[in-house]
């Protein structure tokens, strides 16, 4: 990208506020270098990189890379730098993908738009020109190999399963009722960030639960919005991985305390088809695929059911 939009609410964040100046000169010159780069936010395998290095790549120094800092994180080997602007590096991709699509195109319009009366007069040597003739021009009806640009998928609004297991999964994180409805922009960006999503392994997964479980402690800074959520879905992941081996969290202290006994399976199964009637249950295969919070939300309302039921 030759551009880099930061948006003002970013330099009023806390991670921004409570950072040292170098972190933030460090920060800028790292997003710089993503943004450049065009990936995602995220340096790749770069741990091992010299000093050299860092400074003909990123203009910062490996001293500097290592720091402590909330406004990057390392997964791994690979570094993160939050607040970089997936959606807009997405928007681009899309742009330019349509544009040479669009280009092609809008050529073979131009091209079959010469009218055929001129071009058949052409054909028969009364066109304009000096010689006894003119090179014979065959009319165009049209190129199939060119096809109108594809509608972005990244972009579209058709609404997604609800009851994708990731996509309860991250309505967890932020305490989303599996009811509410997400909207076109969730759609959106889940479409974006669906890839990295899947690829989250189940440590991170777990480091994520725990450190948004804990979203009110001081000194925790998590995402309030899905959509921000999941277009920067890499730094978080990477922030909360960072707490957990600060903290030494143990996810088997959270998730087990959070696992809900199965009601009986014809009764969940008719909970969720309730909610989602365009979605079948038979998409889960056992009540321990279910989320944590959807699994809540559901024994919450068998229990009010049952009280209703034994009240009437």
């Amino acid at each position: 990208m030759k551009w880099l939009n930061i948006e003002v609410a970013i330099l009023r964040s806390p991670e921004y506020v409570g950072a040292e100046p170098v972190e933030r000169a460090t920060w800028l010159n790292l997003l710089a270098y993503c943004a450049d780069q065009e990936n995602g936010g995220r340096i790749r395998n770069c741990r091992a990189w010299k000093d050299r290095q860092w400074q003909q790549t990123c203009g910062i120094t490996q001293l500097e890379a290592m720091l402590e800092a909330q406004l990057w994180e390392w997964c791994k080997d690979d570094l993160v730098v939050s607040h970089y602007p997936v959606s807009k590096e997405a928007e681009l991709r899309a742009k330019r993908a349509g544009g040479a699509k669009g280009g092609k195109a809008c050529k073979t319009e131009h091209l079959q738009a010469v009218p055929q009366a001129q071009l058949e007069g052409v054909l028969q040597g009364k066109g304009k020109g000096k010689g006894k003739g003119n090179t014979p021009i065959v009319p165009l009806t049209g190129d199939s190999s060119v096809e109108p640009p594809a509608e972005d998928e990244e972009a579209s609004d058709q609404p997604i399963s609800e009851l994708d297991p990731l996509v309860a999964r991250v309505r967890g994180l932020l305490r989303i009722r599996p009811t509410t409805d997400m909207g076109p922009a969730f759609s959106r960006a889940w479409r974006r960030a669906k890839r990295l999503v899947a690829e989250t392994t189940a440590e991170e997964w777990s480091a994520l639960e725990g450190y948004y479980a804990e979203a009110d402690a001081p000194g925790i800074f998590t995402r309030r919005d899905p959509g921000t959520l999941l277009n920067h879905w890499d730094s978080e992941v990477a922030k909360a991985a960072a707490w957990a081996r600060k903290t030494g969290y143990v996810e088997s202290e959270k998730s087990q305390k959070n696992k809900k006994v199965a009601p009986p399976d014809d009764v969940w199964r008719r909970v969720v088809e309730f909610w989602y009637p365009d979605t079948p249950s038979s998409e889960y295969l056992s009540w321990d695929k279910l989320p944590a919070e959807m699994q809540e939300a559901i024994c919450k309302a068998v229990e009010e059911a049952d009280a209703d039921g034994g009240a009437a």
